[in-house]
């Protein structure tokens, strides 16, 4: 079958015409079964469901539409790659008294596009980080150390969302330390403590004294029950999470490009 299709601007691509013996009454076009209408050498092929009956140029803005979601998702994943960070565990261990049993802690880490830190300390090994509750232990204490340094690009973080998950009983408390150091200069960016006496979860917004982008932090806990143990008097660090929070201008990068993902994820649906 030989075909005699001129595209053009003005092309109307829902009648076209193709030289095809008078025997061809069915082929298919683009993956789609036509008829054909008419007779003679030259009959008239009507397909409007191989071209929906589109109007001139669509085909070009679809293509166009198409190289322009692409590059809005290259630019999306360029975007995140610039915000990837390095985060090195350094320390995350435990110890419980009395018999200064060690324990080690997991953590889980996300690096992008912003830094998240999880201490799991209710699943530490062997013991989690808890004292009372039926246990020998009196007292114990819990110290995580991470740093942090870029992968790409000069981004600064700004501070971060500091959660502490615990539960307490009876006589029981749990005091908290925790410090930012700048890698750079060894300036302290963020020094503070405090006690947690009741059971809940806890989130601090911690805004850092200047923005940095290479800190190291440190964090302490200690565990403490009044009451004799074994007993119900219970103090448990259930977990101890950090999320970093980016200085404006890069948090506006960051959304642009997450919007062109989501522009895209719409336009293929």
């Amino acid at each position: 079958m030989k075909k005699s299709i001129v595209s053009s601007p003005h092309t109307d691509y829902s009648t076209i015409r193709l030289e095809l013996p008078l025997t061809a009454r069915n082929f298919t076009a683009f993956g789609t079964k036509v008829a054909v209408a008419g007779s003679g050498s030259m009959p008239t092929l009507l397909c409007p469901e191989a071209f929906g009956a589109r109007e001139p140029h669509t085909l070009q803005r679809r293509i166009m539409m198409r190289r322009t979601l692409y590059a809005v998702a290259m630019s999306a994943a360029l975007v995140a790659g610039a915000h990837a960070w390095t985060v090195t565990i350094i320390n995350s261990s435990g110890v419980l008294n009395p018999g200064a049993v060690t324990t080690n802690v997991p953590a889980v880490v996300l690096t992008a596009p912003l830094p998240q830190v999880t201490f799991l300390t209710a699943a530490g090994v062997p013991n989690p980080i808890l004292v009372g509750d039926g246990t020998p232990f009196t007292n114990g204490g819990y110290s995580a150390t991470y740093s942090i340094a870029p992968s790409h690009g000069d981004g600064n973080l700004t501070g971060f969302n500091f959660v502490i998950a615990a539960f307490i009983q009876g006589n029981a408390q749990i005091l908290w330390q925790k410090k930012v150091v700048r890698n750079s200069d060894n300036a302290i960016l963020y020094n503070d403590a405090g006690t947690i006496s009741s059971s809940g979860s806890y989130v601090f917004s911690v805004s850092l004294s200047q923005p940095a982008n290479d800190v190291t932090v440190y964090e302490n806990f200690f565990l403490f029950i009044t009451g004799s143990a074994p007993g119900t008097d219970t103090a448990s660090l259930l977990l101890v999470e950090q999320d970093w929070v980016p200085e404006p201008a890069s948090l506006i990068a960051l959304g642009a490009g997450l919007a062109g993902l989501v522009g895209l994820r719409r336009r293929v649906r």
